[in-house]
């Protein structure tokens, strides 16, 4: 183990990969809450969306939800919203540029965004009201895309469930070229 902490540490250190955050963002993030009432969004409390981030993430900021119906189905995906809390040319915005993505090491993660963000504010967990953008894509019974939108949204807190606890509640949905059947341990409610 010793090995791969010090080929990480020094993958960092030639890659001059910021580890820490400056004062300046250290402040702006001090006194961040979450407010989705000053903006639209629509309201997905009804929809069990499902984490697709593996059980060991640190940030959950992606989920799916399926519906299938006689004439196809339709897929919602959603991934966390940071654009309340990121105002645009704050230190913030200029460092999370600059850092331009996470990065995942074996034992290590450096964040693109400070913790209170990723692990926190944005972070899809249970119990908690999110922020969301959604990609809803509307599909033909053989797979054909019929129309999509995207908007932003908020799901209910009660509505994140993780992958790997989806599969032990025998959540199922297998696809054919003629024909698609889905098998749900939970009811499978209509987008409002």
């Amino acid at each position: 183990m010793n090995n791969l902490k010090s080929t990480i540490s020094q993958v960092i250190e030639e890659n001059l990969i910021s580890t820490e955050w400056s004062d300046a963002v250290n402040t702006e993030v001090k006194d961040l809450n979450l407010n989705s009432k000053d903006h639209p969004r629509k309201d997905l409390t009804k929809v069990p969306f499902i984490t697709i981030d593996g059980a060991d993430a640190k940030d959950f900021d992606d989920a799916v939800f399926c519906n299938i119906n006689d004439s196809g189905f339709l897929l919602n995906v959603a991934i966390a919203d940071v654009a309340e809390l990121v105002n645009e040319d704050s230190y913030l915005d200029k460092e999370a540029k600059k850092r331009g993505t996470s990065i995942y090491f074996p034992s290590k993660v450096i964040p693109m965004l400070p913790e209170k963000i990723s692990n926190n504010l944005c972070s899809l967990v249970p119990d908690e009201i999110r922020n969301v953008l959604v990609s809803e894509i509307n599909f033909s019974l053989d797979g054909s895309i019929k129309s999509y939108k995207f908007f932003a949204a908020t799901p209910a807190a009660s509505s994140f469930i993780s992958a790997s606890r989806a599969s032990s509640c025998h959540a199922v949905t297998s696809f054919s070229a003629s024909s698609i059947r889905a098998k749900s341990a939970f009811a499978s409610p209509s987008i409002p």
